[in-house]
C-alpha cells in the first residue's frame, strides 16, 4: 500500500515538471526548460519527452546536430513517435537534407492520421523545395486534420498567395484574424495582397500592427519598408532597413532593398555600399546588379550601365531576367541605339506574354492575313501607339479594327484611319478574333514597326472632339490675357502638394478632376479653390475636349499624360521617381523627344517636390504652342 502510493506520487510529479517544463519551452525560456528536462530523464518512462524537449532546445539554439543526435537517440526507444519524427525533420531541414526531413515528416503523418503538424511542416518544407502543388496538397491534408486550426489555415493562404490565388488568400487570412487578431503572419500576408491591390496605406496599417507583436523580425521590418517605398516614405523606409539589416547582417535581400531606398533619397554613397555588400553576399542575385545600373544610369554614365544590366541579364531567371532586360531597352533607348532597344523591349515582352485563350491582357493570337485587329489593354501603350496608325497601316492593311473596354470605344472611333471599333468587357480571341484577321496588340505597335522620335506622326491625330457644354468650357471666369492652366493629379501616392503647385503656376488654374474632400478643405483655407471640371477617363472623348479648352496642361504620369502629350497639347508630366521613363527622355546623340510638345519633371532625389514646383513656376508655354500652332504634334 504504502509504496504504491510512493508510485502514484512520483508519476503526478513527474507529470506536473513535465508541464512546467513544456511551459518554459512555449515562452522561450529555455534555460528553465532545459533543468526541469534534465532532471526528468533521471525518471524511467518519461525520457521521450525530455529528449524530444531537449532537442527543441537544441534546435532553437542552432545546434542542429546535437539536436538530430538526441531525436535519433530518442527515437531508438520510441520509433513511432510522430512528435519525434517531426523534430527529427526540423533538424533535417536545417541541415538542408530535405528529401530526409520530407521522409520522416511523411512517416509521422501515417503513424498519426489525427495529427496535423506533420502535415503542416510537410507543405512548408515542400514550398522551400519549389513543389508548390505538392505543398497546397499538404495544406489542404492540415486543415481537414485541424478545421480549427489558425497555422493549419494560414500554411493554406500563404501558399494561395503565392500561387496568385488572392481572392482565397485573403480569405484565409481573414479567417485567422477573426480567431487570433494579432497573427503576425496574416497580417503580413494581408498587408502583401493590399499592397498589390492598390491600398498601400490598409497594407501599411496590418503590418504596423504585425511589427507591434514582432518588433524586430527582420523580414517584417523589410516587408514594411517596401510598402512606406511604395508609398512615397523613403525616409522611413532607410530607418526600418538600417534595423532589419543589424538583425540580418547576412540577408542580401534586404541591403538590395536597403540601397534602393538610399537611391531614392539621393544617398548614393550607401546605395553603392548596400548594392555591393548584397552582390558579395549573393553574387547569383541580379538585383544588386540592376540597382547599381541604375546608380550609374543616374549618374550619366548610359554605357557603363548598359554593361552592368547586361550582366545582370546573364545571371536572372523569371521575371528579374524581364526586369532587368527592360532596363536595358530603357537604357539604349536613350542611347539612340533604336534597332537594338525594340529588339531587347520586344524580347522582354514576349517572355512576359501569358496565355492567348482569354481575357483582355492574355496576349495575341498572330495568324497570316491582310486585315488586322487591335487588342487595346494597356491605355498608356495603346495612346503612345495610336499616332501609328495612320502612316503605317492604313497604307499596307485593307481593314483595320480596334477592340477595347466599352468606355474607350468613342475615343477609338472618332480616330482617323480606324474601320471600326468593337467594345467588349472581355475578349475571346478564338471567339472575337475572324480567321482572316491578324490579331495585335496595340501598345506593341511601336516595337512592330520599330518606331523612334522621328517616325512620322499622323497628319492631325486629334479625334473629331465634340463641342463641350457651356459649364465646362469656364467662359467668363478666367483673364483673358493669362494662360488657362489644366491641372490632373493622382492622389493617394505621395504626390507633390496641390496647394503648392496652384501658387506656383502662372495663369489661371482649373482642377480637371474633383480632389478628395480633405484636399478640398486644406485648398480652400490657403489658396483658394479653383475652377473644377469633372473630367473622367471613362470618356476619353470629352476628356481630349477638355485638354483642348487649355494652353498648357499639368499632369502626372500615366494615361492622361499620354492622351494630352499624343495630342500635341502643351504638357508638363510630374513622375513619381527622379528616373524619368525614356518615353518623356530627350534620347540619343542629338536629344530627339517622342512627344516634343511635353516635358517630364521628377521628384527630388530626397524624396520631395521642390523641382516639381519649380518646374511649374517657371513653365514656358511658347515652344509648345508653337508646335501646336504649326500643327507639330507628336
Amino acid at each position: 500500500m504504502d509504496r504504491a502510493l510512493t508510485e502514484s506520487e512520483t508519476a503526478v510529479g513527474v507529470s506536473e515538471i513535465l508541464d512546467a517544463a513544456r511551459r518554459h519551452l512555449s515562452r522561450g525560456a529555455d534555460t528553465a526548460a532545459k533543468s526541469l528536462f534534465m532532471e526528468i530523464l533521471e525518471q524511467p518512462g518519461a525520457e521521450f519527452h525530455a529528449l524530444q524537449g531537449l532537442g527543441m532546445i537544441a534546435l532553437r539554439a542552432g545546434d542542429s546536430r546535437k539536436a538530430l543526435k538526441i531525436f535519433a537517440q530518442a527515437l531508438e526507444g520510441d520509433p513511432e513517435n510522430a512528435e519525434l519524427l517531426i523534430g527529427l525533420a526540423a533538424a533535417h531541414q536545417i541541415e538542408q537534407r530535405s528529401k530526409d526531413a520530407e521522409h520522416c515528416l511523411r512517416r509521422a503523418m501515417r503513424l498519426d492520421p489525427a495529427n496535423f503538424e506533420a502535415p503542416s511542416a510537410l507543405s512548408q518544407l515542400l514550398l522551400s523545395m519549389q513543389e508548390i502543388e505538392k505543398a497546397r496538397d499538404a495544406a489542404l491534408e492540415a486543415v481537414r486534420r485541424a478545421p480549427k486550426s489558425t497555422e493549419a489555415i494560414y500554411r493554406l493562404g500563404e501558399i494561395d498567395r503565392l500561387q496568385g490565388n488572392s481572392s482565397k488568400a485573403a480569405h484565409a487570412f481573414r479567417q485567422v484574424l477573426k480567431a487570433e487578431p494579432h497573427h503576425v503572419g496574416a497580417l503580413a500576408g494581408m498587408g502583401a495582397i493590399l499592397l498589390e491591390d492598390g491600398q498601400g496605406r490598409k497594407a501599411e496599417r496590418c503590418l504596423e500592427l504585425a511589427r507591434l507583436e514582432e518588433p524586430d523580425t527582420p523580414h517584417l521590418l523589410a516587408q514594411l519598408a517596401a510598402v512606406r517605398m511604395e508609398l512615397g516614405k523613403f525616409g522611413g523606409a532607410v530607418s526600418l532597413l538600417e534595423r532589419a539589416v543589424a538583425t540580418a547582417p547576412a540577408d542580401a535581400q534586404i541591403h538590395v532593398l536597403r540601397g534602393f531606398a538610399n537611391l531614392h533619397c539621393g544617398d548614393f554613397g550607401a546605395a553603392l555600399a548596400a548594392f555591393e555588400t548584397a552582390s558579395e553576399l549573393a553574387p547569383e542575385l541580379p538585383e544588386p546588379l540592376m540597382g547599381l545600373a541604375t546608380l550609374l544610369r543616374r549618374g550619366g554614365k548610359p554605357e557603363t550601365a548598359l554593361a552592368t544590366i547586361r550582366q545582370a541579364s546573364e545571371i536572372a531567371k523569371g521575371s528579374a531576367a524581364l526586369d532587368a532586360r527592360r532596363v536595358e531597352a530603357e537604357i539604349l533607348f536613350e542611347l539612340g541605339e533604336w534597332k537594338t532597344a525594340w529588339q531587347t523591349a520586344e524580347a522582354a515582352a514576349d517572355g512576359d506574354q501569358r496565355s492567348t485563350s482569354a481575357g483582355f491582357g492574355d496576349g495575341f493570337l498572330a495568324v497570316s492575313s491582310s486585315r488586322l485587329a487591335l487588342i487595346v489593354v494597356d491605355l498608356s501603350g495603346a495612346l503612345m501607339a495610336s499616332r501609328l496608325i495612320k502612316p503605317f497601316l492604313t497604307d499596307c492593311k485593307d481593314f483595320l479594327r480596334v477592340l477595347c473596354l466599352p468606355e474607350h470605344a468613342s475615343f477609338f472611333r472618332a480616330l482617323p484611319g480606324i474601320s471600326e471599333v468593337t467594345a467588349a468587357e472581355n475578349i475571346e480571341l478564338s471567339r472575337d478574333i475572324a480567321p482572316d484577321e491578324t490579331a495585335v496588340l496595340l501598345e506593341g505597335l511601336p516595337a512592330l514597326v520599330r518606331a523612334t522620335p522621328l517616325h512620322p506622326p499622323m497628319p492631325s491625330l486629334e479625334p473629331d472632339c465634340p463641342e463641350l457644354p457651356s459649364e465646362y468650357r469656364l467662359d467668363g471666369q478666367h483673364d483673358a490675357d493669362s494662360p488657362r492652366i489644366g491641372i490632373w493629379l493622382e492622389e493617394g501616392s505621395g504626390g507633390p502638394d496641390p496647394e503648392a503647385l496652384l501658387q506656383a503656376l502662372p495663369g489661371s488654374k482649373v482642377l480637371l478632376r474633383e480632389p478628395s474632400a480633405e484636399i478640398l478643405v486644406h485648398l480652400e483655407k490657403t489658396c483658394g479653390t479653383p475652377p473644377i471640371l469633372e473630367g473622367n477617363m471613362a470618356d476619353l472623348l470629352r476628356l481630349a475636349s477638355m485638354l483642348k479648352f487649355f494652353d498648357g496642361l499639368v499632369i502626372t504620369d500615366g494615361p492622361v499624360a499620354h492622351l494630352s502629350a499624343c495630342l500635341g497639347y502643351a504638357t508638363l508630366i510630374i513622375c513619381s521617381t527622379y528616373d524619368i521613363p525614356w518615353y518623356w527622355r530627350p534620347c540619343g546623340k542629338d536629344k530627339m523627344r517622342w512627344y516634343p510638345s511635353a516635358r517630364a519633371v521628377g521628384r527630388d532625389v530626397d524624396g520631395g517636390w521642390n523641382g516639381v514646383v519649380g518646374a511649374c513656376s517657371k513653365l514656358d508655354l511658347s515652344e509648345t504652342n508653337q508646335l501646336r500652332q504649326a500643327g507639330g504634334n507628336v
